[in-house]
């Protein structure tokens, strides 16, 4: 059992949408380190603010794959920063043509013109745990680098994570 798990910067709307589940794979433009893939990651909803655009993507995404009452919904839900809101497992991390990023954007949920040629990574989650009652968040102070950092897995472990 490992005595650190590694925290990963999602910025907050993803950060619900992987806590919920609807987002299973997270896009960044390189690939997800080795040395995680297959492990257990904490999901951290980062302080950064998504732009207006970005914000109306999520809201153009469930409106299209999900009820009009949910899309509606969304507005109201808690979205809070700064906290650890899920642990996912890294189940893999795959360069993806702009057809494949276009034809999954149902599992990543990130506006198309995110899509970067040669460079888009998709990396898929598992085994999804959420945290995301307001009294079981974790608030975290991220430290290390703007993607990643880490926190004791016995954190985890007393709010009822399963490792």
């Amino acid at each position: 059992m490992p005595l650190n798990i590694p925290v990963l910067a999602v910025r907050q709307e993803w950060a619900h949408l992987i806590a919920t589940s609807y987002k299973i794979d997270e896009h960044r433009l390189y690939p997800a380190p080795i040395k995680y893939i297959g492990k257990d990651i904490a999901i951290y909803a980062s302080l950064t603010a998504p732009k207006k655009e970005e914000t109306q993507a999520i809201k153009d995404f469930f409106k299209v794959n999900y009820s009009k009452g949910r899309a509606e919904r969304w507005d109201f839900e808690p979205t809070p920063r700064g906290y650890i809101v899920a642990v996912a497992t890294l189940k893999n991390s795959r360069r993806v043509s702009r057809e494949e990023f276009n034809s999954s954007y149902l599992t990543h949920a990130n506006p198309l013109s995110w899509y970067v040629p040669g460079k888009s990574h998709l990396w898929r989650l598992c085994n999804i745990r959420p945290l995301y009652r307001l009294d079981n968040l974790i608030k975290f102070k991220f430290s290390g680098s703007m993607v990643w950092s880490s926190i004791p897995a016995e954190t985890l472990r007393a709010q009822g994570v399963g490792l």
